[in-house]
């Protein structure tokens, strides 16, 4: 049985691909996922990892999302690209929770299965 869980994280685990083709998504869950991106998770250069990306602010207009997923427990997650970089951001539409990046969702889903099980 899960319980509740405040989230407050946001470290971005990101990683650089290369060439990707893939459809935008243009959903009230994909804007959603784009704002937590901008608002919430890291500076440009957490994402880029480039320098000359640290002094600019990651825009809204300039981030697409390709794709949005199910996941347990009725989590969902979006990945974005954005500036060079792409990012997954894991979202709960029911519980207003957020996750920003792959690494902090994994450290969520191990403390969730610890706490199932006492």
């Amino acid at each position: 049985m899960n319980k509740p869980i405040t989230i407050g994280l946001c470290g971005v685990a990101l990683s650089l691909v290369g060439c990707q083709s893939a459809t935008p998504i243009d959903s009230s869950e994909a804007t959603l996922v784009k704002r937590i991106l901008v608002d919430h998770c890291g500076s440009p250069n957490e994402i880029v990892k480039q320098p000359d990306y640290a002094s600019k602010k990651m825009d809204i207009s300039n981030a697409t999302v390709y794709a949005i997923s199910d996941q347990p427990d009725g989590w969902k997650s979006g990945s974005v690209k954005i500036m060079g970089g792409n990012a997954t951001i894991y979202f709960n539409p029911k519980t207003k929770q957020f996750f920003c990046g792959k690494k902090n969702w994994r450290k969520f889903r191990e403390a969730d299965k610890t706490t199932d099980e006492n």
